[in-house]
């Protein structure tokens, strides 16, 4: 009786170590199998991008803070200049190599653009010239800015004309004394309409 009593309590574990066998040859046996795909693991890829400093730094805001201040103050006066027909003055936002597009034609070089906005100054008799800058693009000393202008024309007892239209204007920074130039302008009319006086 006492064999027979052992027998049955070894023959559970002996039936689960057989088991256990028989599933770890199952599983070499699928590892060997050629029609078993191959899996390698790698470190995750590093894209550039992962380790950037993210856009919403201080040191970040700060420069593109400043960088609007600058081309706001250089519109403003880019409009002054264009409304009073100072072609010196337009010139000097230009680079010597800049192109002026507009829906009509283009400008190369800056006293061809200086002579162009100071035409259109003094022939529509211009009262406001303005930039709105809507999007930036800071990288080194590149600025892609973007948005939308604004130009009102008055003539005595006539309606006043207003064009609107978006713009993507490129500015390079120069060597000493650092000054901001436009590169590439593109002038887009998407609106055009008389005003009552």
């Amino acid at each position: 009786m006492m064999n027979s009593a052992i027998r049955r309590a070894m023959a559970l574990p002996m039936l689960c170590a057989l088991v256990a066998a028989c599933g770890r040859k199952a599983e070499s046996a699928k590892a060997s199998d050629p029609n078993t795909p191959a899996v390698v693991k790698l470190p995750p890829p590093i894209l550039p991008s992962d380790t950037a400093k993210p856009d919403t730094m201080e040191n970040h805001r700060a420069k593109v803070d400043a960088t609007m201040s600058v081309l706001a103050r250089e519109y403003s006066v880019l409009g002054a200049a264009t409304v009073f027909g100072d072609r010196s003055m337009i010139a000097s936002h230009f680079a010597p190599d800049a192109v002026l597009v507009t829906s009509d034609s283009s400008y190369m070089g800056n006293f061809a653009i200086a002579n162009s906005l100071a035409a259109l100054g003094t022939s529509n008799s211009l009262r406001e010239f303005n930039h709105r800058s809507r999007r930036l693009q800071v990288a080194d000393s590149t600025v892609v800015d973007s948005g939308t202008y604004t130009l009102i024309s008055k003539r005595t007892g006539a309606d006043s004309l207003v064009e609107r239209g978006v713009y993507v204007a490129s500015w390079r920074m120069h060597a000493p004394p650092l000054l901001w130039l436009i590169t590439k302008e593109q002038l887009r009319p998407t609106v055009r309409r008389r005003k009552q006086p």
